[in-house]
């Protein structure tokens, strides 16, 4: 039962793995951000974190303790609890972070201003999901901007009843700057997009690229998205393995005691 493993739990995992890399803590209710400050400090190469819907953790505690100790993550999935975004320590992430290739902000409250640092610090970013986040075309603007490598984007709602919550992601040119000035760009979602929107964005697209819009009724789950997190993590998995082999190698004698990775 997840209600069993508590912050105790994972403080002696923190000291002893210290060359963990992977990290999945997903839908665990009593762990706070004080396990992450645990594996900040203990394993700093650690490369993918996710505490999605750890709902103890408070968001801008554990993103501090994150954008300090983790210097070489690629993936991040966060709560998505808080309404309102940390500022401060999403800044932090997008400066202390620049690496990050894979980022869940759903739910998070981040602004413009959060946006355009992330894309300027995180110009590896494919994949960001800024889901209910209060952004406008500028953002939109800055990730075409930077993130020449982003391949999936959702932001706004994902529900068509709740389009004029984000009056600001009705901008045609915005959207169709965005698919112009990101290459590899194959989906997006954003619920109830309006026609001058959509025919923008088609219009943008060549004839090798898709997208996927709720509003649109093409693909209204999380399929794509799905494929692209295995994906990714079949990617990191093959790095990990292929890292663990070398240390193994140059180990060899030294203990016996199994090392999680």
């Amino acid at each position: 039962d997840a209600h069993f493993l508590t912050d105790a739990s994972f403080f002696g995992v923190a000291a002893r793995f210290r060359r963990l890399r992977h990290l999945s803590l997903l839908c665990l209710p009593c762990v706070t951000a004080a396990t992450i400050a645990a594996f900040a400090h203990s394993c700093p190469g650690l490369i993918a974190l996710c505490v999605e819907l750890c709902t103890a953790i408070e968001e801008g505690p554990a993103l501090v303790s994150i954008a300090r100790g983790f210097a070489d993550l690629e993936l991040l999935e966060l709560p998505a609890e808080d309404d309102e975004g940390p500022e401060v320590p999403l800044v932090m992430l997008a400066h202390r972070c620049p690496k990050l290739r894979w980022l869940n902000l759903t739910n998070s409250g981040a602004t413009d201003v959060i946006v355009e640092e992330l894309a300027m610090m995180c110009t590896d970013l494919e994949y960001l999901n800024l889901a209910y986040a209060p952004i406008s075309g500028n953002a939109l603007t800055a990730l075409a901007l930077h993130c020449k490598r982003l391949r999936g984007l959702a932001v706004g709602s994902q529900h068509p009843d709740e389009l004029d919550q984000y009056p600001g992601l009705e901008l045609a040119e915005a959207w169709a700057t965005l698919a112009r000035g990101c290459p590899r760009l194959s989906w997006v979602r954003c619920a109830g997009l309006g026609a001058g929107v959509t025919a923008a964005l088609r219009a943008a697209l060549d004839g090798e690229r898709w997208m996927m819009d709720v509003g649109d009724d093409v693909i209204n789950d999380w399929a794509a998205l799905e494929l692209g997190r295995r994906v990714h993590h079949e990617q990191l998995q093959e790095e990990a393995l292929a890292g663990s082999q070398i240390v193994t190698s140059a180990s060899e004698g030294e203990d016996d005691s199994p090392r999680l990775r």
